[in-house]
């Protein structure tokens, strides 16, 4: 009982199940995978996926920055990881959302409608 002496540890495993119950619903989708080796990479990929949505973060948006990542020759596996990018993802977005509210410049503005 490993839940009564670490408090993180949640009671039951309902949220994990609750998690892999698509894929489960998918089995038939998937149930040709290949051989062993399709397997693990699919439940490899899986777990990126679920993870991603677990922290809040867009997975496609993760997938592609790793991909990219990886075929520049990035060998930092740290950079890499789903916790990484996603304080990378959510700096970006305050970055934006702060670009968003800075005002204009006063010279740059047009009217939308005709001077008097």
């Amino acid at each position: 009982m490993r839940f009564l002496d670490d408090p993180i540890l949640e009671m039951s495993n309902n949220e994990v199940e609750r998690d892999l119950r698509t894929h489960v619903l998918n089995r038939k989708s998937w149930y040709f995978c290949g051989d062993d080796a399709s397997a693990r990479r699919m439940a490899n990929a899986l777990t990126l996926i679920i993870t991603c949505r677990k922290m809040g973060i867009p997975p496609r948006a993760y997938l592609r920055d790793t991909i990219a990542r990886i075929l520049r020759g990035d060998s930092d596996l740290g950079a890499m990881m789903p916790d990484a990018f996603a304080r990378r993802w959510r700096e970006e977005r305050r970055l934006k959302h702060l670009l968003l509210r800075l005002p204009l410049k006063a010279h740059k503005l047009t009217p939308w409608f005709p001077p008097t």
